[in-house]
Order: structure tokens, then C-alpha cells, then sequence
């Protein structure tokens, strides 16, 4: 099991955890990657109401390296990712609580939207980056478990090939 498998992994490498982020960031910086972003959804906040489920697909450059995520929601949203063009390969054993996908002992600084939503500036680092295999397709599902709506966007941060 892997910490793309089980958030819960994060929590067992208290000492390992920074030094193999860094590490596996480091042989990027090579001038062949650049960073980039992209917000599922991509139009901005989406508002989940009560038990609702929403579904988003993504196109990502083959080539590229998933490095980490930031997001907004809360405890009671949920999200699975899915790499369609790996036969489906999925990133959590099965749909995983928000809370659960953060760093161990992490506290990143946060800016508040008008809608007082928790925007997260530093991203929560993959203890290793994942390789974005063609064609690229993921598929993203939220899951609102909650009884009252929240508003969510799941942002990837990428290093993306430069040619």
C-alpha cells in the first residue's frame, strides 16, 4: 500500500515524509518541466449540495508528474481520482474524506474568499510525484456526505514537460 493508496500512510512516515517530497521534486529541476495548475472544476467553486455526487474529467499533458493538491471542503466531502486511460486505476482504495489527503503535520497558510471558503497557498506535497501516463484522462468524483452544501475545487500541481 501506497500513500496515493491510503491518506492514512501519510501519518506513518513522521521523519520520511518531507525528505522524500523534496527528493522527488529535486531531479525536476532540470529546466525540461515547468509548473502548472489545474482546478477541477475548472469554471471556479462549485457548490455540492447535500448528498449530492458530482463527476469531472480531466485532461492532463502524458509526460507530466502529478506533485501534489491543494482544495477546498470539509469533512464531509469526499473524492475519488481515477486514471481512465490505466484501466481505471484509482488513487484511494475507495472514495476518501478531503482531510484525510493532508500532509502530516502540515499547517499551511490560508486565504478566505468572499464565500469564507478555506483556500489552502502551499500545496500538499505526494511523498512521490506520479507519472501522468497517455492519454491523460482522470477522471475526479466528489461526494457531499454532509447535510448541508460546500463549496469545492480540487487544484492538482503538476510539472509539466516543456517540449
Amino acid at each position: 500500500m501506497n500513500a496515493l493508496t491510503n491518506g492514512r500512510t501519510f501519518q506513518d512516515w513522521p521523519n520520511r515524509f518531507w525528505p522524500l517530497a523534496i527528493e522527488s521534486l529535486a531531479e525536476l529541476q532540470n529546466g525540461c518541466y515547468r509548473l502548472r495548475w489545474e482546478a477541477v472544476p475548472g469554471e471556479g467553486f462549485q457548490i455540492l449540495a447535500s448528498r449530492e455526487y458530482l463527476e469531472y474529467q480531466a485532461h492532463l499533458m502524458p509526460g507530466s508528474y502529478i506533485l501534489g493538491w491543494t482544495f477546498t471542503g470539509d469533512a464531509g466531502t469526499e473524492i475519488q481520482i481515477t486514471d481512465i486511460g490505466m484501466n481505471g486505476s484509482k488513487f484511494f482504495n475507495g472514495p476518501t474524506p478531503l482531510g484525510m489527503l493532508l500532509a502530516p503535520s502540515l499547517t499551511s497558510p490560508t486565504l478566505v474568499n468572499s464565500d469564507f471558503d478555506q483556500l489552502p497557498l502551499i500545496p500538499y506535497l505526494l511523498p512521490k510525484k506520479r507519472l501522468v501516463i497517455d492519454p491523460g484522462k482522470y477522471a475526479f468524483q466528489f461526494w457531499n456526505i454532509d447535510s448541508v452544501p460546500v463549496s469545492i475545487q480540487f487544484v492538482l500541481w503538476l510539472a509539466e514537460p516543456t517540449r
